[in-house]
Formats: C-alpha cells, structure tokens, sequence
C-alpha cells in the first residue's frame, strides 16, 4: 500500500481547496513543456497525427461547402452566409467557455492546487506530460487504483499504425477518398474552388477514407487492465480477435502525453535516462541515445483518449492483479 503525503494547495491554506496524493509515492514524475527526444520514434505516431489533421480538414471544407451549396441553392446573399458564421462563432465560443469554466472548477477548483512540476532528469519509473487539468485529474484518481478497476476499453484507429491486414485495405479506401473528391468538386465547380481548398479537400479525403475503410472491416481496439495495456483487432466477420501487441505498464518506464504512450527499454528501478547525445541525422540537435528509443501506442485518433490515459496511469501503479480474460473477448 502507497503512502499517500498531501501537497499544499498553491492559494490558501488546505481546508480552502482539496489536498492532493503525492505523485511520488507512486514512482510518477509529472515533466513541464518538455518532452524526450528520441533517436528514432515509431512512424505510425506521426502519420497518425497527419491523417488527424487532413481528416479534420476534409470534413470541416465538407461542411462548409455543403452550407455554401445550400445558401446558393437558395438564391441567399451574402449577408445571411456572414450572420449564419458569426452566430456559429459565438456559439462555438460560449460552448468551449462554458465547458472550460466547469472543467476549471470541477471537484471545488480544480487549478488551485500546486502540481509537483520535475524535469526529465528525474528517476521515477513514470513521466507525465500533459496540461495541468488533466494532471489534477490523474493525480486524484491514484488512490482508486490501489484496489484495481474495470478494464477500460476503446477504438483507437491507428493505435499501432497499418499492418499487412489493413495496409491494402488503406490504398483502396484512399483511391475512394480521392474518387469522393474528385465528384464533390466536380459537383461544386472547380472554377469556384481556390486551389489551397483544393489541394486539402483531395488530401483530407484521402486520408479519412484510407482510415475509415480498414478499421470498418479491422476495428483497432486499445484494452487497459491492471499492469497491461493490449492492443486488438477485430475483424468484421467472425468471431476471432487478434492480441497486436501487449504492453508491460509495471515494470517498464513510461513516458505519457495528451496523445500517446511510450514504452521504453528496461532498466534499473531510480536509474535516470541516459543524457542526450549528439544527433547524427541533425547537425545540432541533442536526443537521447538510441537505447532508449521506445514502443509506441497512438490514442489520438480517438475521442476517449483521456479516458485512455487515467486507465494507464491506474494500471501502472496499481498492486491488483492482472485478470484474466478470454481471448475472444474484450473484457471478461
């Protein structure tokens, strides 16, 4: 069992806001705007942040085009498209205000108290860098996993980027992408397209449906239990799934951020990472030595990411055992 030292509150004394656990305790460094440099990361990590982005793009000209469309098709001004944006705006703006002011305020202010900030130097097994609400979070939820929890289980397309299942899979769903484009445009009128919306309409269309064809018949699953994170694939037809890959959350040194989870190599309990080196790919840049290079798990490409990351967090310090779960199962 943990021993559990409260942090003082950063205003105040402590009856005015809620106490926190010691990170500490639990073998976790939370690392402020910084981040470890690897000589060389897992590929599926940035390409899954770019199809992010180009997807994103994709759907955003798509709407926007269809409104257009519409308002044209209605023999509409100009003026009724410029209200219809800027009441868009506004109730986009009082949506994320309002959802910033509970969050900031969740469980009696939830940034007041101080955050243990270390830097990467630091020897806990765990390192944590994400924004300063979600570290409050992650911080109040490691008393609960002295005791363990229900295994956290979401679609994370992606998540270890495309295999031989799923990479032919992705080339045809990206030549439908691009055919998807090529009639919305046609449609549309090429003369009244600029060229940059051109160019990330095709791209984003390209990459949503490289992404959506393959997981529609190969679903990526990410399962979180007490001391393992699994990585499974579930196929359309039938009943088979298949283990990926099984990651190793208590024993191994964890480095975590708002999108992803590294896995590095083993070594000695309150051994520091080795300092950084000389890059040989970049004339002046510094990166940590090639033995430190890790696995990787992407989450960014789905909504429960964060959900996602306090279960790691949970399953990489709690003492409960690991379940045992059927293989053609995600949970048990």
């Amino acid at each position: 069992m943990h021993e559990k030292q409260a942090l003082e509150p950063q205003n105040g004394p402590s009856d005015e806001a809620p106490s926190l656990p010691d990170p500490g305790a639990y073998d976790i460094a939370f690392i402020r705007d910084d981040f470890p440099e690897y000589d060389t990361v897992p590929k599926h990590i940035a390409r899954a942040n770019g199809y992010l982005f180009y997807s994103l793009m994709a759907v955003i000209l798509m709407i926007s085009g269809v409104l257009v469309f519409a308002v044209q098709a209605a023999s509409v001004g100009v003026t009724l498209i410029i209200a219809c944006s800027v009441v868009l705006l506004v109730a986009a703006l009082v949506t994320l205000i309002t959802w910033d002011v509970r969050s900031t305020f969740e469980r009696g202010g939830a940034i007041r108290p101080k955050i243990p900030f270390e830097s990467l130097k630091s020897s806990k097994r765990i390192h944590i860098c994400v924004l300063p609400r979600l570290a409050i979070r992650m911080i109040r939820s490691l008393p609960q996993a002295d005791h363990g929890f229900e295994p956290e289980v979401a679609r994370v397309p992606l998540a270890l980027g495309f295999d031989a299942h799923t990479r032919r899979l992705a080339v045809l769903g990206g030549i439908l992408g691009l055919a998807g484009a090529v009639i919305g445009l046609t449609v549309f009128g090429w003369d009244r397209v600029h060229i940059a919306v051109i160019f990330w309409f095709v791209m984003g269309m390209c990459m949503l449906g490289s992404v959506v064809i393959p997981e529609f018949f190969f679903a990526t699953y990410v399962r979180v239990i007490p001391g393992r994170l699994d990585v499974i694939r579930a196929p359309l037809i039938g009943s088979s799934m298949h283990t990926l890959a099984s990651f190793d959350l208590r024993g191994r040194p964890l480095v975590i951020n708002e999108v992803a989870l590294y896995v590095e190599p083993p070594r000695e309990p309150g051994t520091p990472r080795p300092a950084k080196i000389w890059s040989k790919r970049w004339s002046q840049g510094m990166i940590h030595p090639p033995e430190c290079n890790p696995e990787a798990v992407s989450l960014i490409m789905s909504p429960a990411r964060r959900q996602l990351l306090l279960a790691i967090v949970q399953a990489a310090v709690t003492h409960a055992p690991t379940p045992e779960i059927p293989p053609d199962k995600l949970v048990g």
